[in-house]
């Protein structure tokens, strides 16, 4: 049995029941994932703060540094979406 340490919770956990993530440097319970305040980016599936959340058009979470490196722009209601999609589109018509 492989133990790890949680530091968000000051306490040691089996590793079978965690996640590990790169980008954070940190193991994290994954059934208390979104408690404790993060989030696993759908484009990604690399494990983020909440605070680098955004939602898209198509209800997809994803971080903001992928949508920002693809050129994606956030619309009134706050969601993001793909300005080289919308141009295309209207080319079509």
């Amino acid at each position: 049995e492989n133990v790890v340490y949680i530091k968000d919770l000051d306490e040691f956990w089996d590793s079978d029941e965690c996640v590990y993530s790169d980008s954070l440097g940190k193991w994290l319970p994954t059934d208390q994932m979104h408690e404790l305040g993060y989030f696993e980016c759908e484009w990604t599936n690399e494990i983020y703060k909440d605070s680098e959340l955004a939602e898209t058009v198509d209800n997809e979470m994803v971080c903001t540094s992928a949508l920002e490196e693809k050129g994606w722009v956030k619309n009134d209601d706050g969601l993001w979406y793909d300005p080289q999609e919308e141009l295309d589109l209207e080319g079509d018509k």
